[in-house]
């Protein structure tokens, strides 16, 4: 529990390459479901697959 402790202070301290890869991760993120959901808008209308709901805005 002590190494989970230390983990989760150097994580959320934002200084660590850690943090910064998780925040670039959950941009990155954002911006994937983002863009699925224009996708299904336009699916729709071209008769293509949907991208599951789970995965877009």
């Amino acid at each position: 529990m002590n190494n989970l402790k230390k983990f989760m202070e150097r994580v959320s301290g934002g200084n660590d390459l850690l943090a910064k890869s998780i925040t670039t991760v959950d941009s990155g993120w954002d911006t994937f479901k983002g863009l699925g959901g224009k996708y299904n808008r336009m699916a729709k209308w071209c008769g293509e697959p949907k991208i599951p709901s789970i995965f877009t805005k």
